[in-house]
């Protein structure tokens, strides 16, 4: 009914419930804020194993944003699922475990 496999739990409608809740421009600006997002400097100075996930349709934090700062990480592995928005772990979480035990068996 709901799309998830524990029963009670609807993560997607309970943030839709929440977005209903919020005032008329918090989406907006959200959406505003993570388009000019820029680690810069800062992710340079990551020096250990990093896993980047990318949500392929996530319009929160678009694909480019987390393959560039994925870039930006020296050694850090990027990985893109591309039927997924930003709330991945909602959305598809046996494909987010699979690529965080994938990961964390190379390191």
């Amino acid at each position: 009914m709901g799309g998830n496999p524990a029963p009670g739990l609807w993560l997607m409608e309970g943030a839709r419930r929440l977005l209903e809740g919020a005032g008329r421009q918090v989406l907006a600006t959200d959406l505003a804020a993570c388009a000019a997002f820029d680690a810069g400097d800062v992710a340079g100075r990551v020096h250990c194993p990093t896993l980047v996930l990318v949500g392929g349709e996530d319009r929160m934090t678009p694909p480019r944003a987390g393959e560039a700062l994925a870039a930006a990480i020296a050694g850090a592995r990027c990985v893109r699922l591309d039927d997924v928005g930003h709330m991945m772990m909602t959305e598809r979480p046996d494909r987010v475990i699979d690529a965080l035990a994938s990961f964390l068996a190379t390191q």
